[in-house]
């Protein structure tokens, strides 16, 4: 029996194979995408926190660092469940490929877990420092275009990433803005 999905699922799907398409058809080399591979890896969490650290040292630096450290681990949790339970393949998949060999869930995309761990730490970043939130969300949109750019997500996976990761981001903020308030007016 052939599962059948309702009309707007079907749709979406459509909509999304067609932007896909279109991403696919902008031209590559193998130079931009080895560094946009390796500027995606540090975008989905590492390079955040040190960013992070470094805002503001000596008032608050290690607590943000802190903050954006927990909003990674909490997106990888739970973008790494999701995948288990959606099981929604890469575009190539299975065209052999070096891009995601070895790596845990390398074979399911949604979501999008750069985009996941992109979006929570702008999200974060932007909640305890305002004036950063351009800067934070224009390198997060550009996570989430380059991994459509190199063929490893469909849209809607990096919309929904970006959702999710927009979500872990302002519960983990939150708490921490409040912290990092009463630990300034303790004075420390």
């Amino acid at each position: 029996m052939v599962a059948r999905f309702p009309i707007w699922r079907r749709r979406i799907g459509q909509l999304d194979v067609h932007v896909y398409d279109l991403a696919s058809a902008v031209p590559r080399n193998a130079r931009s995408d080895r560094a946009l591979n390796v500027a995606t890896e540090l975008a989905r969490g590492p390079a955040w926190v040190v960013a992070a650290a470094a805002v503001d040292w000596r008032r608050s630096g290690p607590r943000t660092a802190a903050a954006l450290a927990c909003a990674w681990m909490l997106t990888s949790a739970s973008e790494n469940l999701i995948k288990s339970r959606v099981k929604r393949e890469r575009p190539f998949y299975p065209e052999p490929s070096d891009r995601t060999d070895g790596q845990p869930g390398a074979r399911w995309s949604f979501p999008s877990g750069h985009a996941t761990g992109a979006f929570a730490c702008a999200t974060c970043l932007s909640l305890l420092y305002p004036r950063r939130a351009l800067a934070s969300f224009a390198s997060a949109t550009g996570v989430a275009l380059a991994r459509i750019y190199l063929r490893l997500h469909y849209p809607s996976d990096c919309l929904a990433g970006a959702a999710l990761g927009a979500a872990i981001g302002t519960a983990v903020a939150l708490p921490a803005k409040v912290a990092m308030r009463g630990a300034d007016r303790r004075g420390r």
